[in-house]
């Protein structure tokens, strides 16, 4: 492989917006130094709960203030006054043999060390006040920056999951489309020992449904910018029949709703009539023999037999 084949490496966010890589590593020395504080804060104020605690009354000692004498009027104040009559007296410069008395603290090392690191501490947290807005506005610009270099890298990969949902969607569908025909022969294709492919459905849905996760995701790759939605299978969009036709299978004829009765007991107009039973066949009449001495025996012969069964 020679030089020139090789692809230049693409700019990094700290080369693309220096501002921020400059703000950024301020920011993160700060941070440690805050988290440093925070531990040895921590470490002292267990120390110092320990030791003696003493009124405060006797903690510093009293020290004579005098009253300080009067500054010398500056040269630039002189030159705005101009007349020396108008200038004050100005005191003459003395040497003052006194020492001065020392203020004496009865503070621990430790109180002492936590007060200086309360002190840093405070001017870290306004310093962070001021840092903080402007990195993240230099991230945001940045990283947009950034993101318009490297649009082309990125849609190689947005397309390349694109074609493997699309093949995923269209390996479940011709699996689902077995199993059916072999179900529709009334066999059991458990013998395959298939793969589970109906958690697949379960999670994604079918592509040709509009609502499942697959369409979803399309969609909202599509309306990203990083997908075509004219480049789904043709067959996702289409109707069940339009699908069977095209495969040249004929679909199954829907089911017959059942006629709904109204009020006034007659059939719906846009339903079927209800199935009228058929009437019970007639049982078959007697005849041959008896049925005709039955029909000769006349009304006496009648009365006779009833008067003989009084008797």
């Amino acid at each position: 492989m020679t030089d020139a084949t090789v692809a230049a490496p693409l700019p990094t966010l700290a080369e693309v917006h220096p501002i921020w890589k400059r703000v950024s590593d301020k920011v993160n020395t700060l941070c440690k130094r805050r988290d440093a504080i925070h531990v040895q804060l921590q470490a002292l104020e267990w120390i110092i709960g320990r030791q003696v605690r003493y009124h405060s009354t006797s903690t510093v000692a009293d020290v004579e203030v005098k009253p300080k004498p009067p500054a010398p009027l500056s040269e630039a104040a002189a030159a705005l006054i101009g007349d020396d009559s108008l200038m004050p007296d100005q005191p003459s410069p003395t040497v003052s043999t006194e020492k001065p008395k020392p203020v004496v603290t009865y503070q621990s090392a430790e109180m002492q060390q936590r007060a200086t690191l309360a002190a840093e501490l405070t001017a870290i947290e306004d310093a962070l006040k001021v840092l903080q807005p402007q990195l993240a506005k230099a991230h945001q610009d940045g990283s947009r920056a950034l993101c318009r270099l490297y649009e082309a890298e990125y849609a190689k990969r947005a397309g390349r999951v694109a074609g493997a949902l699309i093949e995923l969607a269209t390996a479940l569908r011709w699996h689902r489309e077995y199993t059916q025909a072999l179900t529709a022969q009334g066999a059991d294709w458990l013998w395959h020992r298939p793969v589970d492919v109906a958690t697949l459905f379960e999670l994604l849905g079918d592509p040709a449904d509009s609502q499942s996760e697959f369409r979803r995701w399309f969609v909202g790759a599509a309306e990203a910018g990083h997908f075509d939605l004219a480049d789904l299978p043709r067959e996702w969009t289409r109707t069940p029949d339009q699908e069977s036709r095209a495969r040249g299978v004929l679909p199954v004829a829907p089911a017959q709703p059942v006629a709904q009765g109204r009020a006034d007991g007659k059939a719906s107009a846009h339903l079927p009539a209800p199935h009228a039973p058929q009437a019970a066949p007639e049982q078959p009449q007697a005849s041959g023999l008896i049925p005709r001495l039955l029909r000769r025996v006349s009304g006496a012969d009648l009365d006779a037999a009833r008067a003989a069964a009084r008797v």
